[in-house]
């Protein structure tokens, strides 16, 4: 079992720019008591969850990023804007 909660916690190194933080919880709470600087909503977000996202970010007064596929890119890299002022 623990083998495949730390597989769960890695991500190949090309990821790395994210900084993105993995955490995985032994106990039944379904929440994590941290505080987010930013919300990143991903590209194929559905619309439904992208606005709680949005409200979430309001509430906490953080700001909110919405990934987007740059079809210029010869690396098919996503390209990141802002939303805050929806």
């Amino acid at each position: 079992m623990w083998v495949s909660v730390f597989y769960s916690c890695l991500k190949h190194l090309s990821w790395e720019y994210e900084k993105e933080l993995r955490v995985v919880v032994a106990n039944k709470s379904r929440y994590l008591d941290a505080i987010p600087s930013a919300i990143y909503i991903g590209a194929k977000c559905s619309a439904k969850n992208e606005e709680q996202l949005f409200e979430i970010s309001k509430n906490l007064n953080i700001p909110t990023y919405k990934m987007h596929f740059d079809e210029y890119s010869s690396s098919f890299e996503l390209s990141v804007r802002s939303i805050n002022d929806k």
